[in-house]
């Protein structure tokens, strides 16, 4: 019924009411759009995340299994609270935006 009414408004001649049918029509293209776009920045937030904590797992598992021997030039380094955080922001970092990007990817994919 309602369809019916909103077909008898763009077939009517123009007046008030039928800018207010394209109106409701455009704001509900443009609410469509802006639920896409909350979609897309969650999705990218999920990736993000899941980026980060891989890298962090990654950057633990290096420094504590130690089979590269990077414990001991941690320690035997001048400053090596500092150096700990620079290893583990890069692999975080870099997973992170790695993550990132590939869930961009994806979803641009998907979306096609």
């Amino acid at each position: 019924m309602l369809r019916r009414s909103i077909t008898r408004l763009e077939n009517a001649p123009s007046n008030g009411l039928n800018t207010v049918a394209k109106r409701s029509d455009q704001q509900m293209q443009d609410g469509e759009s802006r639920d896409r776009g909350a979609a897309m920045i969650l999705a990218m937030a999920c990736h993000t995340a899941m980026g980060i904590a891989l890298g962090l797992g990654f950057s633990f598992a290096l420094i504590c299994i130690d089979t590269s021997a990077l414990t001991v030039l941690i320690a035997h380094n001048s400053e090596p609270k500092a150096t700990t955080i620079i290893v583990v922001s890069f692999f975080t970092l870099t997973f992170g935006v790695g993550a990132t990007l590939t869930g961009f990817v994806f979803t641009m994919m998907e979306e096609r």
